[in-house]
């Protein structure tokens, strides 16, 4: 009610204007409204473009270093290094869309983070940034993992072991069994209560394989199983 009524005091008020001062008044407030609105554009904008910026930025050094006959503590190294840094701490990365961070994810990932301009460490911590919701970790795991290379698809299914769904993890690590015991041990101890089967199968595999290896004297059978 007090609304309607200050709004009809100043069509009151506006109306005892003179034609040229009503189109005055009408100038200075269109006015006011568009540098309102350019304000918040503007403001819009920066928000959304920060991260675009930033690694528009950061594809700019690695282009540089491409053309570099060897790669050896470059600036553009440290330029990169500095990039992500900044994006990571100010806290901000999880306000810009997703589509936009999982296209950089995909990039980094399709490109192996660009580890042959050794740039791949500050690009690993900037893909984890940019995931701040258990979905958004969840579907980068998935991206991670249908990457390629196993490298790479591991890091993914620690993701989802990370947030409590190991069953992919443990899966995808059956097939990446080398020699290594540690992995043995952590499969069999996963696998020992709900499917035993499956863990005195591991084990097995772990012996043929330690018996298999010509200089097979760092670890005993005893120690893997």
């Amino acid at each position: 009610m007090g609304l309607n009524l200050n709004i009809l005091e100043i069509y009151k008020l506006y109306e005892t204007l003179s034609t040229q001062e009503k189109s005055m008044v009408i100038s200075y407030l269109s006015e006011l409204l568009r540098l309102e609105k350019k304000k918040n554009d503007t403001k819009a904008a920066e928000n959304a473009s920060q991260l675009q910026e930033a690694w528009t930025q950061i594809l700019s050094e690695i282009r540089s270093l491409m053309n570099e006959p060897y790669i050896d503590d470059q600036i553009e190294i440290t330029n990169v290094y500095e990039i992500c840094e900044k994006m990571i701490s100010n806290g901000e990365l999880g306000k810009e869309p997703w589509e936009l961070r999982k296209k950089i994810i995909k990039d980094v990932i399709r490109n192996h983070y660009y580890s042959d301009y050794s740039v791949d460490e500050p690009l690993e911590d900037l893909i984890h940034a940019m995931c701040t919701t258990k979905k958004e970790k969840l579907e980068c795991a998935d991206i991670l993992i249908n990457a390629g290379p196993a490298y790479i698809a591991i890091e993914g299914a620690k993701i989802y072991k990370e947030q409590g769904q190991p069953e992919k993890y443990y899966k995808l690590m059956e097939n990446q069994l080398g020699s290594e015991p540690e992995l043995y041990l952590e499969l069999i101890s996963f696998y020992k209560d709900s499917n035993p089967d499956k863990a005195a199968e591991i084990a097995e595999r772990g012996l043929k394989k330690k018996q298999s290896r010509q200089n097979g004297t760092a670890y005993t059978p005893d120690t893997i199983c």
